[in-house]
């Protein structure tokens, strides 16, 4: 059982309508914090992406603190959030670091995602030494399950679920990459051994010629790009603004529009898929092994037991620094009285001796708390809690 119980809240586009998910991304990771600080929540870290937004707490009594999470629900009229609670959240962590919870299997931009959330978290304060752990521990057992199975190496990447829905639709035979960058890259070299008869477009002549550079395929500026020549786009672009409209006509067959926001503002007859849709195809045609995925488990089962014990520490920790702070003051007070009557010139010897009798005498209960915390008896540990002094607040 956890003492210092983790509470997650969880939207993304794999349990909501994607409507409400939208009015989610309306707001900055201000706005939850707001929330939870007006529900006297004051550790938390909030992971907000293009597709997901998660929060995780810590607190010490899960149901003072659940109510806050199913209101911002209710206030956000979402349907599909749920939420998950200790190991259950703990593993969950895990699994979004390693990008088994992404919308591309195995994906690793996640893992930077969690860490800024931690380092926002951290540079306001509100990264409990809890939630550190968890957050670090996360990081590094996503880290482990990469180097022990085929997770990077078997992810189905947006390049190449554009390339498979390229080559899974009738008609084409000529297909225009309009962009430069890092994207259209990738799906250059997806769909430079496809048969296909492919041309880039850009603004850039010399990053149209590097990137040509060592394929067969067409090289045009955007001024004179024509959809109608071709049987398929595919838009990479990093602007704000769509570039590109294409008109009402019998080609292009196929759109597909990577940017985001979304290049093409209109498609005309063109079958037009966004993104979103892209990265859904991605994500299931995805596959781990049976082997992979018993890998993975292990490996995070293991790690979250190792999160559970150190958050059980955490609580007889607490409670033992009350109990030794009590035993010093008690020291300090006896030292005292004895010094009074020996003198002050054996105030050494005097703090020695008392010090080691307190430690002989506290060596058993302290046994025994760690005991009675590693057993979970919630009954014992409240009871510890009011002999000892230790507020459930931190």
């Amino acid at each position: 059982m956890i003492f210092m119980h983790i509470i997650s809240l969880h939207a993304t586009y794999k349990t909501m309508d994607l409507t409400h998910l939208g009015k989610w991304a309306s707001h900055d990771k201000a706005f939850f914090a707001q929330k939870l600080e007006e529900s006297g929540i004051h550790e938390y870290v909030v992971l907000k992406t293009c597709n997901r937004i998660e929060i995780y707490i810590a607190v010490s009594e899960v149901q003072s603190a659940k109510p806050c999470l199913t209101s911002i629900i209710s206030d956000m009229q979402t349907t599909g959030a749920y939420i998950l609670e200790d190991q259950d959240s703990i593993t969950h962590i895990m699994r979004v670091c390693a990008g088994i919870e992404s919308m591309i299997l195995g994906e690793q931009e996640i893992q930077k995602q969690v860490k800024d959330s931690l380092a926002d978290a951290q540079a306001a304060g509100t990264a409990s030494k809890a939630l550190n752990y968890i957050f670090m521990k996360a990081l590094s057992t996503a880290k482990k399950a990469r180097a022990s199975t085929s997770l990077s190496t078997s992810a189905f990447s947006i390049p190449k679920a554009a390339s498979a829905i390229i080559a899974h639709t009738k008609g084409i035979s000529s297909v225009c990459i309009v962009g430069t960058g890092h994207m259209a890259s990738r799906v250059l070299k997806e769909l430079s051994d496809a048969g296909l008869s492919i041309t880039l477009c850009g603004r850039n002549s010399a990053k149209l010629k590097a990137l040509s550079n060592g394929h067969d395929i067409n090289t045009i500026n955007l001024v004179d790009f024509n959809p109608s020549n071709f049987d398929a786009i595919i838009t990479a672009v990093s602007s704000p603004e769509p570039i590109l409209r294409i008109p009402y006509a019998e080609k292009p067959l196929l759109t597909i529009d990577l940017g985001n926001p979304r290049n093409v503002s209109s498609n005309g007859k063109s079958t037009y898929i966004d993104l979103m849709s892209v990265k859904n195809y991605a994500h299931v045609n995805a596959k781990l092994s049976s082997e992979d995925n018993r890998i993975i488990s292990r490996i995070m089962g293991s790690s979250s037991d190792c999160v559970v014990r150190y958050l059980n520490l955490m609580e007889a920790d607490e409670i033992i620094a009350s109990l030794y702070k009590s035993a010093e003051v008690a020291d300090m007070v006896q030292c005292g009285k004895a010094l009074k009557l020996i003198g002050y010139e054996h105030s050494a010897t005097v703090d020695m001796m008392a010090k080691s009798i307190s430690n002989a005498i506290l060596s058993g209960p302290v046994q025994n708390i760690k005991r009675i915390i590693k057993d979970g008896d919630a009954t014992k540990i409240e009871t510890l809690r009011e002999i000892f002094g230790v507020d459930k607040k931190r």
